[in-house]
């Protein structure tokens, strides 16, 4: 989720120099993983490490960096234990790498070639500042040592999701970040109480929402809003934008109208390669959603991987932040459980993760 490339325009769109800070490296337990971000500049903070005094410390070190105007990138070790009196007693290593107007260039470079989905590896380099961006199609380039190259390689062809640290042959330290979005696609049809509802909570979650409705008033409300992870899409006929998504898509439908629910989930179904379809209703609901699929010549074991209803057991709550609260922890479930298994799930295996 490459949410910290969206941090730092942010950041820089407010004439604010800042710092990005990312952990490099880990040792035993720690509060975030390789490759999580966090931008700091003056007055604000955008993104996380993790949060308590491991984050503070890192506060502080990035705003004495702009005070100073310290334009060299920096790599330095927390011990959490001992240093800073957090549980977790790992090691973070943490990367600071200054930004200001001169960043633009590589972070329009990397917003780029996110967008057009190719495969390329951001290299930093500590010695010099700045990052490059790597992309297998263009070859051997006089910026990237050999030896240092040759890992970027090996992490695009292993398809690796967290970031490496390693010592060149030059002499350099480098850190080598693939430029990934792993969000999961989520479509999301209905534009009403419970859809906004949702829609805030899956704002930091590792979802891109494609927000379908045929009401353009509807989004009235959010033309204000940034979120670098929600496409609002006013479509005349919703049910034509199932076609439009790729393979091992989620999909949600809570629209305002039962007969356009149905037509919705009848070419989310027919199309068969959903990672997780949810329709909102009761018992009731699934009941007649049933007859009328079936009527639809759509197989029964097809129709048994329709959620309905949606969410999580244990949150019997009818307000919308109650029912979305429910479903969004419902589809972080089933996205964590597929990407522990390291491959797609066709539609006939996903009710093991809904039970």
């Amino acid at each position: 989720m490459e949410m910290w490339l969206d941090h730092m325009q942010q950041a820089l769109d407010g004439d604010e120099d800042a710092v990005l800070v990312t952990v490099a490296h880990v040792r035993g337990s720690t509060p975030r993983e390789v490759g999580a971000h966090m931008v700091v500049t003056s007055s604000r903070v955008l993104g996380t490490i993790g949060g308590g005094n491991l984050e503070y410390r890192a506060i502080d070190q990035a705003r004495e960096m702009l005070i100073d105007h310290d334009h060299r990138p920096m790599f330095q070790d927390y011990p959490l234990g001992p240093a800073l009196g957090q549980c977790c007693g790992g090691v973070a290593s943490l990367m600071f790498e200054p930004l200001d107007h001169g960043s633009r260039e590589w972070i329009d470079l990397h917003t780029q070639a996110l967008k057009a989905g190719e495969k390329a590896i951001s290299v930093v380099s500590l010695n010099q500042g700045g990052r490059r961006l790597m992309k297998p199609s263009e070859g051997v380039t006089a910026l990237i040592p050999a030896d240092v190259r040759a890992q970027a390689e090996d992490i695009l062809q292993a398809a690796e999701p967290a970031g490496r640290y390693l010592e060149g042959g030059d002499g350099a330290s480098y850190f080598l970040e693939p430029l990934l979005d792993d969000r999961t696609p989520l479509y999301l049809f209905g534009a009403g109480h419970v859809g906004h509802a949702l829609v805030r909570l899956l704002a930091e979650l590792p979802f891109k929402v494609h927000w379908v409705d045929s009401r353009a008033e509807q989004f009235d409300e959010f033309s204000g809003m940034h979120s670098g992870n929600m496409r609002v899409v006013v479509a005349a006929d919703p049910v034509s934008v199932v076609t439009e998504a790729p393979k091992g898509a989620f999909y949600l439908v809570m629209t305002h109208d039962h007969g356009l629910d149905l037509e919705i989930c009848a070419a989310i179904l027919a199309r068969g390669d959903f990672n997780y379809a949810g329709l909102i209703g009761s018992d009731t609901k699934r009941a007649r959603f049933e007859r009328r699929l079936k009527a639809r010549g759509i197989k029964d074991i097809t129709i048994n991987n329709l959620v309905c209803p949606i969410g999580v057991d244990g949150i019997s709550g009818k307000r919308p932040a109650e029912v979305a609260l429910a479903t969004a922890a419902q589809l972080q479930i089933v996205r964590e459980r597929i990407l522990a298994g390291h491959r797609e799930y066709s539609c006939d295996t996903i009710g093991e993760f809904t039970e």
